[in-house]
């Protein structure tokens, strides 16, 4: 039996951290960096076709964006990259950010 994170991940072909490299039933991971704050990218990401976008929820008002909750973040990380929707780059690179979001 498949759990509810297997069945939220089958409705997806991939999951991006790059606004520009959206395809069809691709999920934007938007974040704050150094450089860039992935947030300000959401609009473009939809526009671009972006099946989902996962953010901090304060945002999801301001983007008037339709707000979907998982139980676990850590678990969706751990399934996507199991089910190659995500790199280890990518993975690598969202834990890093994870541990210190403030520094990024």
């Amino acid at each position: 039996m498949k759990n509810e994170l297997e069945i939220f991940l089958e409705q997806f072909d991939k999951l991006t951290l790059d606004s520009t490299q959206i395809s069809k039933n691709t999920v934007f991971i938007a974040y704050p960096g150094k450089k860039f704050d992935g947030r300000d990218f959401i609009e473009q990401a939809i526009n671009n076709g972006a099946k989902g976008v996962v953010f901090e929820s304060e945002n999801f008002k301001k983007n008037n964006v339709e707000l979907h909750t998982l139980s676990s973040y850590d678990m969706l990380l751990e399934q996507a990259l199991s089910s190659n929707y995500i790199t280890d780059s990518d993975f690598q690179t969202i834990k890093k950010w994870k541990k210190d979001p403030e520094n990024w």
